[in-house]
């Protein structure tokens, strides 16, 4: 695994021993990015200079693209150490540490944001239903700004039903993997 483009373009992201973790694939990655380069934004990019969170993070691959991609800020959220600590050593590797925020929660249950970000990146264990508890804690814990974008991979074998407090703006299938890019409801 290594980051896609940016400015730390081709450098080894660290991965997981096993199966419990599952890094999102490059393909995958790369055309999510392609959708957040291009997508419009009140403030011209849903990317550069913005605050992203990489919840569920494994191996942290999401929040570090868009670190080398050009965000000002990454919070990386896992309840596991070792998916922490894979984030930990690939963000001082590529010396982004300082702008990296890492916390130990459940997802479910997140804590309030110390500020809102304009993405956010969520990739639950697949087959376990955990999407709209997890929607429902990022909204009640201010993790959205009110003009950003989530981010959600599930299992093309999940079925998903929106919640009302959120707009499917696209759904795209990469293999084995389903992306879906929602935003706030009106």
């Amino acid at each position: 695994m290594q980051i896609i483009a940016g400015k730390h373009r081709g450098r080894k992201l660290e991965t997981p021993q096993g199966r419990d973790i599952r890094p999102t694939g490059a393909r995958a990655r790369e055309a999510v990015f392609n959708i957040l380069m291009h997508a419009p934004h009140p403030e011209g990019s849903l990317i550069v200079g913005a605050r992203v969170a990489d919840i569920c993070c494994g191996s942290g691959a999401m929040g570090l693209e868009a670190l080398s991609r050009g965000v000002e800020h990454a919070c990386f959220i896992d309840r596991t150490r070792e998916a922490l600590g894979l984030v930990k050593t690939s963000a001082e590797k590529f010396r982004e540490l300082e702008r990296c925020t890492l916390l130990r929660a459940e997802a479910t249950q997140l804590p309030a944001a110390p500020a809102p970000c304009r993405v956010v990146f969520l990739d639950p264990p697949y087959k376990q239903n955990l999407l709209p508890a997890i929607l429902a804690s990022v909204l009640a814990k201010g993790w959205l700004e009110d003009e950003g974008v989530i981010v959600a991979e599930l299992s093309v074998r999940e079925a998903f039903e929106c919640p009302s407090a959120f707009l499917a703006v696209t759904e795209r299938t990469y293999a084995n993997t389903r992306i879906l890019l929602l935003k706030k409801a009106a």
